[in-house]
């Protein structure tokens, strides 16, 4: 895990998800998850939101689901508000 992935203490929720979007090439092919880091923040609440309702389904195993299904609004805007603020893949915002 690079230190860039890191969250600030206390971030449990974005601590979750860091093992599985942080990876150094983009995706973790084990896994399928995407690299999400500087996605637009209203982008990440609406799928996080999407996968705890279960509106969203395209995850597989239900990981997601299973993961944001106990979160509450303020931990998706937590988690949101952590990823959106970083670098994209490619360096930019």
């Amino acid at each position: 895990m690079t230190k860039r992935c890191r969250p600030r203490p206390g971030w449990y929720a974005a601590a979750q998800h860091r093992p599985l979007h942080c990876q150094p090439r983009g995706v973790d092919q084990k896994l399928g998850a995407p690299r999400i880091e500087g996605k637009p923040k209203a982008y990440l609440v609406a799928q996080l939101k999407a996968f705890r309702d279960g509106n969203r389904r395209s995850d597989a195993k239900a990981q997601m689901r299973n993961v944001a299904r106990s979160m509450t609004d303020a931990e998706i805007d937590e988690v949101a508000t952590f990823y959106a603020g970083k670098a994209s893949p490619g360096g930019e915002r």
